[in-house]
C-alpha cells in the first residue's frame, strides 16, 4: 500500500472540504518534479556490466554473496544473472530511498526485504 496518493493528490481530485482537513496532503501531483533517475534496461546489453564477475563488472560478486543470491527465490527469475539484476534493482530502490527525506518517502511496501526474508507485514 501507499500514502502517495494522500499526501499529492491531484489538483483535478473532487474530494471535500472535510476529507481535504482530515487527508495527509502536503501538496499536490502536479507541483512534483523528478530531478534524476537511476536505472537499466533488460534489452541493453550493456546491463551485463552489472552482474559480470570479471573485470569489466560494476559490481562486486563475492563467491559467498553469488551462492546466497543463487539461492534466493525472486518471481520469475530462474538464472543467477536474473537474480543478480533483482539485487541490483534493490539497490538502485535503496539509493532512491537514502535520497528521500523519512518525512517524504510514502512507500510502505517491502522492497529488498521480501527476498532476505526480513519482510513482516503487520496488516
Amino acid at each position: 500500500s501507499s500514502n502517495f496518493y494522500n499526501l499529492y493528490p491531484s489538483i483535478e481530485n473532487q474530494a471535500t472540504e472535510e476529507e481535504k482537513v482530515s487527508s495527509l496532503q502536503v501538496g499536490y501531483f502536479e507541483d512534483l518534479q523528478q530531478h534524476c533517475a537511476l536505472g537499466f534496461h533488460r534489452e541493453n546489453e550493456s546491463h551485463k556490466k552489472l552482474y559480470s564477475v570479471g573485470e569489466d563488472g560494476v559490481c562486486s560478486w563475492t563467491k559467498d554473496v553469488l551462492e546466497k543470491v543463487d539461492k534466493t527465490n525472486f518471481k520469475g527469475a530462474t538464472s543467477l544473472q536474473d537474480k543478480q539484476l533483482h539485487i541490483v534493482g534493490y539497490l538502485i530502490e535503496l539509493v532512491y530511498d537514502l535520497a528521500i527525506s523519512s518525512k517524504e518517502n510514502v512507500s510502505e511496501s517491502p522492497g529488498f526485504e521480501t527476498p532476505l526474508g526480513a519482510w513482516i507485514n503487520h496488516d
